[in-house]
């Protein structure tokens, strides 16, 4: 189990060795413990276990449920990139007075500034990804009940994902 702190991530990058590659691969759900700086293919759960971390963790807030952001990174992009943005983002909106809980959404980049148009072809192949791994059953499993926002944040050629 993931600790209180825990980064929740949808990958769907292939996985090379002990990280994640340049290419699509299958949607994964991560929980990446606070104490570790890259998404690894073990960070991997069920998405059930992963979706009841996230119900938990934005219930946890003392006066009010947490809203939700969705965070898309934009090309260029590594795994590990992503995730120290999605850290940042819900560590300045919660000092700002909006407590959040900010989940990942990681797709395939080439890590190369000079590869934008492939990086954009890239993002277009992960739209459907985007969808049947995280819109889709994200918003099945929303509680009625629940008082959570939930926005969507994409930066730079991230809108591509979405069709």
């Amino acid at each position: 189990m993931a600790d209180s702190a825990s980064s929740f991530v949808v990958c769907v990058r292939n996985p090379k060795g002990a990280d994640f590659g340049t290419s699509l691969g299958p949607s994964r759900y991560l929980e990446v413990p606070s104490t570790e700086a890259t998404p690894r293919p073990d960070h991997a759960t069920r998405f059930t276990s992963w979706i009841a971390a996230v119900r938990e963790r934005a219930r946890s807030h003392a006066d009010d449920a947490r809203d939700i952001v969705l965070f898309v990174h934009g090309y260029d992009t590594s795994a590990a990139e992503a995730l120290v943005r999605q850290r940042l983002l819900e560590r300045e909106l919660g000092d700002r007075g909006y407590p959040a809980v900010v989940l990942g959404f990681t797709w395939p980049t080439e890590g190369n500034k000079l590869a934008y148009l492939a990086d954009r072809d890239d993002a277009f192949r992960s739209a459907p990804a985007f969808i049947t791994a995280a819109i889709e059953p994200f918003l099945r499993s929303l509680d009625p009940s629940c008082r959570s926002n939930v926005h969507l944040v994409a930066h730079s050629s991230a809108p591509t994902t979405f069709g």
